[in-house]
């Protein structure tokens, strides 16, 4: 029999997760703090929820969207005190365990695997929902494999969360929709099976049914994306109409744009986007700046534009980064930088706008109006040398030149000179002084990015911690107390953590700790330069730590320079300039970075190098050699692969080298060197062939999670002549190639789908066909090939031809071969 809450828990948390409105949301929280305060642990938990802001409460339910630190954390440590494994697992599905919490879970449970069994108990047949979910979420995120130290992989993982999620759904509970959804797809892009998203639909259907308003919302959302606006329409309508802000703002942005509907901005703005802005909406704050900037009720309103801009940076500062700002920032840009709406600053301005052309071009994330007023503000900042940046007449070109015409012809409406009221304001300002509110604006800022997220940075400590759990599998916090360091160092004694550190917000600066055979052994990394000391005293590396955070560096007394730390900063510095060369198209300023890097002897950099000279024998082998001679183990497997690698591919190479380079990176570990090697056995290049050992070398690399090994090793259950002597080795194979996105994962879904035909073609003829589905939609034209083969075989002779004709626009010699000898009566002519 399952565990339950309490009656009057269990009627609250329907009351805030299973009702959608704010009546319903404020009973069930006044509930909740009755039952706290009368001494029930799992209320605490609940409760505290109820204080974590949006991510953790319906839209519509009144309860107020941004987080409350204090109270939330009140509540949870007295639901922890109580043992109560609903607020344990309330908190970790929500932000992981601070180590406060922790602590009193490793004190009540043990350990993690005990409160994980626990948790069971209550989300088994019969038990509660929201527990269910908290299970299948914490599976899905892979946060319960922090804490137990496991490294799963996505399928997985993904079978783990999925019986808790269904449960929880089945149960009548919606709130794990989205995360059910994200399984189902994960599933069908791994596999091409549908079954799991055919019930998202079911759910999807039973949810919109009980007019559950964010179902409705998510549901219309689908169709939007899609753009198709009528059908997305009335979802949007009826959640609007359950009290959705959500769906109000999309109505409005449809009404804006004439999506779905007849276009009337002036009714959108009115109507939606101003009472919704008003409020608070951040969505609706950005479309009525971007309204007003553009001028579609008429001329442009650039100080109403400026002022929706600022409100909502101010009203995004309490949700941490939650909401990107990216939408605003051109406008920003602009009013700044000609002193439209608000006071000129060019120096300012210059500087925010490079920043952020940067950030589109490394990561584009702008519609394409705002994304061409960004690049002409940049050609404008080169063509005059605003600000502090020199005038360069190629990059203003540059820069210009990349709007788009259709665009040009609504940015040129805009005023592209300094304002009237800016230069008069300035002059006036010159003579009398700035007033104070315009001087606290922006005051020392570098740019409005970094302005704004040293506002985020206030509320912050000064440093995040860090904790691990094992190597490479933690967590991080950015809102704590000193209190945590002291306990965090606990923990870490007592072996429940791998390390624990201190980093900054912004840099590279790090002081992590270890405890090491009864001592601590703090490393830093600090100003481009590294730092280590060994220390037993406790609180001598309490007091280390602390004084970090308050910015005071780590003193002089017991640290040794670690000259090898030191190289490797100098490393990540140049390997970070080349990265950001690249993104802007910079090959020269790429190539001299590895070349600095590589002369301060980074392996990285050498086996980069050789790989961009790989058209040149000689050079790249010199390369690859010098990284071999490196000190990071990785680098000089990676340099023996390449080598061997090398010397297979170039008409310069030599076999034998080749398997004598390949066996020296298989023996270090490299997965990838495996499949090469098989390869080597399989043809007799630098050995004798011989097969067994070609299946042996791709199973130990498919062992070590190497794709291609994986696929190759499918590829050996089939014989030279195309028939398949064991389907079932290769499907095995070939699940593991198709669940994750990597460089095989086309290729897998087109031998998948044709060892399921061979394996049992009636039964998986629906998962063939979504395999080669996917994998056409992804660009891979022999998938097309294998469609229209799919499709001759059951007599769709149009599909046939559709798919021919696309692998043929591809390039595929064999598909154009095929569609010429095809029939113009859409049948196979004699010849095939």
């Amino acid at each position: 029999m399952a565990k339950r809450f309490s009656p009057a828990v269990h009627e609250a948390v329907d009351l805030l997760w299973g009702h959608y409105d704010p009546e319903s949301a404020a009973r069930g929280q006044e509930i909740l703090r009755e039952e706290a305060q009368a001494g029930d642990a799992d209320a605490w938990g609940l409760l505290a929820r109820t204080y974590m802001g949006q991510s953790a409460v319906w839209e519509t339910s009144g309860l107020d969207p941004v987080w409350d630190k204090e109270k939330m954390e009140a509540c949870l440590q007295q639901s922890l005190k109580g043992g109560s494994v609903a607020g344990a697992l309330s908190a970790f599905e929500y932000r992981g365990f601070l180590p406060s919490e922790y602590s009193q879970v490793l004190s009540h449970w043990g350990s993690a695997e005990a409160l994980i069994e626990e948790a069971k108990e209550y989300a088994g047949e019969g038990g509660e929902p929201l527990m269910a979910f908290f299970l299948g979420a914490c599976y899905e995120d892979s946060s319960l494999d922090v804490i137990t130290c496991k490294h799963r992989d996505k399928s997985e993982k993904v079978q783990e969360a999925l019986p808790y999620l269904e449960a929880s759904l089945d149960a009548g509970l919606p709130w794990a929709m989205d995360v059910y959804t994200d399984c189902a797809i994960s599933i069908y892009h791994e596999t091409g099976d549908l079954s799991c998203y055919h019930k998202v639909l079911a759910y999807e259907k039973r949810f919109c049914e009980e007019e559950v308003p964010y179902v409705l919302w998510g549901v219309g959302q689908k169709y939007y994306d899609n753009e198709d606006y009528r059908q997305a329409l009335p979802f949007y309508q009826r959640a609007a109409a359950l009290g959705s802000s959500n769906a109000r703002c999309k109505l409005g942005k449809m009404l804006r744009y004439g999506q779905g509907l007849t276009a009337a901005p002036g009714a959108a703005l009115e109507e939606y986007f101003l009472p919704l802005a008003e409020k608070g909406h951040v969505e609706a704050m950005y479309e009525a700046a971007a309204m007003y900037f553009t001028g579609e009720l008429g001329e442009p309103d650039f100080e109403a534009a400026f002022s929706w801009c600022e409100r909502a940076l101010d009203r995004i500062l309490p949700f941490q980064g939650t909401y990107r700002y990216d939408d605003i920032m051109p406008i920003m840009c602009y009013c700044k930088l000609y002193g439209e709406g608000t006071l000129i600053d060019r120096r300012l301005a210059a500087r925010s706008i490079l920043e952020e052309v940067r950030r589109q071009e490394r990561n584009p994330t702008l519609n394409p109006y705002m994304q061409d007023c960004l690049s002409y503000l940049l050609g404008e900042v080169y063509a005059h040398g605003y600000g502090d940046m020199a005038k360069d007449r190629e990059l203003a070109k540059k820069y210009h030149q990349k709007v788009r015409g259709n665009l040009r012809r609504s940015l040129e409406k805009l005023p592209w000179e300094r304002s009237s009221h800016s230069l008069s304001c300035g002059i006036y300002w010159t003579l009398v002084g700035t007033p104070e509110e315009e001087k606290e604006k922006f005051a020392g800022a570098d740019t409005i990015r970094s302005w704004q997220e040293g506002r985020f940075r206030q509320k912050m400590q000064a440093c995040e911690l860090g904790i691990l759990h094992s190597e490479g599998c933690g967590v991080t916090f950015k809102e704590y107390g000193e209190e945590e360091i002291a306990i965090a160092l606990d923990l870490l004694a007592r072996g429940a953590y791998f390390s624990i550190f201190l980093g900054a917000l912004a840099g590279d600066d790090r002081l992590r700790v270890y405890f090491e055979e009864g001592r601590y052994r703090l490393f830093a990394n600090l100003g481009g330069s590294c730092f280590e000391r060994y220390e037993m005293d406790k609180g001598k590396v309490l007091a280390c730590l602390k004084g970090w955070l308050a910015g005071k560096g780590i003193g002089n007394s017991g640290w040794q320079q670690d000259a090898r730390g030191g190289r490797i900063l100098a490393w990540n510095r140049l390997l970070n300039e080349a990265r950001d060369c690249h993104a802007r198209g910079d090959e020269e300023g790429r190539i001299a970075a590895w070349e600095k890097a590589a002369q301060l002897g980074c392996g990285h950099a050498m086996n980069q190098l050789g790989i961009h000279y790989c058209d040149d024998f000689k050079t790249a082998a010199q390369w690859f050699l010098n990284a071999t001679l490196s000190e990071d183990a990785d680098d000089v497997q990676l340099a023996w692969y390449s080598l061997g690698r090398l010397n297979l591919q170039n008409p310069e190479g030599d076999g034998n080298k080749a398997f004598c380079y390949l066996t020296k990176a298989a023996e270090m570990g490299c997965a990838d060197a495996w499949s090469q090697l098989g390869l080597c056995y399989l043809h007799g290049v630098g050995t004798v062939e011989d097969f067994d050992k070609c299946v042996e070398c791709y199973d130990k690399g498919a062992a070590l999670g190497d794709y291609q090994a994986m696929y190759a090793r499918a590829c050996v259950a089939m014989r030279d002549e195309g028939d398949w002597h064991d389907p079932r080795k290769a499907v095995e194979c070939l699940q593991r190639v198709v669940s994750e996105s990597q460089a095989w994962q086309n290729e897998g879904r087109v031998l998948l789908a044709q060892a399921y035909l061979e394996l049992d073609a009636e039964r998986y003829d629906r998962t063939a066909y979504e395999l080669l589905h996917l994998a056409e939609q992804a660009g891979y034209s022999p998938a097309a090939y294998e469609l229209a083969h799919y499709c001759r075989d059951r007599e769709d002779m149009a599909g046939c031809r559709h798919y021919l004709e696309e692998a043929a626009a591809a390039g595929l010699e064999a598909a154009r071969e095929e569609l010429e000898g095809m029939a113009p009566a859409e049948d196979w002519s004699e010849c095939l």
